[in-house]
C-alpha cells in the first residue's frame, strides 16, 4: 500500500483504482486519464440549468413521479417565486425506510 497521501485529484483517482479497488494496470491508466479530466472540470460542466420546481402542496406520489420523469435526484420547492426548500430522492427513500410512508392509509 502507498505510504504518501495523494496530492491531486488525478493521483487520488489513480490510487483508488489501483490500490483500493485492485484494478489492473489497464484500469489504472484509465483512472489516470479520468483524474486528469476531473481536475479540469468546473461546476458549470456538471450542473443542470433545467430546474425542476414543485409546489409545497404537491402530493408525495407526484413528487416521486417528478423525480423519475425528469431523471433528477432533487426538486426545488417553490411558492410565489420564493425557494422554500429542496426535496431529494433520499428524503423519499428515508420515509420508506422509517416506515413513515404508507399507501392508501395503511
Amino acid at each position: 500500500m502507498r505510504s504518501q497521501k495523494p496530492t491531486s485529484v488525478r493521483e487520488a483517482t489513480l490510487y483508488y483504482y489501483h490500490e483500493i479497488a485492485g484494478a489492473s494496470p489497464d484500469w489504472s491508466s484509465r483512472a489516470h486519464l479520468a483524474g486528469e479530466r476531473t481536475e479540469q472540470l468546473r461546476l458549470r460542466d456538471l450542473m443542470s440549468d433545467a430546474l425542476v420546481t414543485i409546489s409545497p402542496s404537491l402530493p408525495l406520489r407526484e413528487v416521486a413521479r417528478k423525480l423519475v420523469q425528469h431523471g433528477v435526484h432533487r426538486l426545488l420547492v417553490v411558492e410565489w417565486q420564493r425557494l422554500l426548500g429542496i426535496v431529494s430522492a433520499f428524503d423519499v427513500v428515508r420515509l420508506v425506510a422509517d416506515g413513515r410512508l404508507v399507501e392508501n392509509g395503511r
